[in-house]
């Protein structure tokens, strides 16, 4: 009890924890699933194991759904946000020239500001951008969608491996769910692998973006 006081991501209790923004649950880099899998893993009978292999690699693929389920969200009110400050700031901008018109007595500089609201819908943009509200989203959620596809593919491998090898032993039922799962393994981080690199060419293009407006080297590239 005192290793858990003074380690609140120690492995019990274990599974609420899984998924949850920190600090209730572990930070998504923290391999404290990855080690109550290996402890798990290493205890279980290895001749009647398909079950407690299929759970433990549920569990690692729900913490993943879930964290990528809790971005998107973060993901898409950020992008509402932005989009709805950007959008309130541009209508302002319109709106200043045709005060402008219609109304009298107004400040020499009154129409000046219809830039200001129109550079500030522009930063607003860019906020987005850079924060990657609306291109996080849509990429949360696309990995959200593909690791929940290869987890009920491999649930249903799971059920047909019992199914069709029903008079076989457990233990070789085993052996045909540790293959199964080592594939269904495979796939999840190629497809958080996938995430990584889109996120690292969606930062650097961001940065050229930035860079290009700033009229920094990145304008010089693009103009070439």
């Amino acid at each position: 009890m005192g290793m858990f006081k003074n380690d609140k991501h120690k492995l019990d209790p274990f599974r609420w924890r899984i998924g949850l923004p920190y600090p209730f649950g572990p930070k998504v880099e923290d391999p404290v699933r990855v080690t109550q899998f290996s402890e798990t893993l290493r205890i279980v009978d290895p001749t009647n194991s398909g079950n407690e292999i299929f759970a433990l690699v549920g569990e690692l693929a729900n913490a993943e759904i879930r964290y990528y389920y809790l971005r998107r969200v973060q993901a898409r009110r950020l992008s509402t946000l932005l989009h709805y400050m950007a959008w309130l700031f541009g209508t302002v901008g319109i709106l200043v020239p045709v005060a402008g018109h219609i109304l009298s007595d107004l400040p020499e500089n009154f129409l000046s500001w219809g830039y200001y609201f129109f550079a500030l819908a522009g930063s607003v943009l860019v906020a987005d951008n850079v924060f990657g509200g609306t291109n996080s989203h849509h990429r949360y959620v696309k990995t959200q969608l593909d690791i929940e596809r290869i987890f009920e593919l491999y649930a249903l491998d799971a059920k047909r491996i019992f199914v069709s090898n029903i008079f076989a032993s457990d233990a070789e039922k085993s052996v045909l769910l540790i293959d199964r799962s080592v594939e269904f393994i495979e796939q999840m981080h190629l497809v958080l692998g996938t995430e990584t690199a889109e996120w690292k060419k969606a930062v650097d293009l961001t940065k050229l973006e930035l860079q290009r407006h700033a009229g920094g080297p990145g304008n010089q590239c693009g103009s070439d």
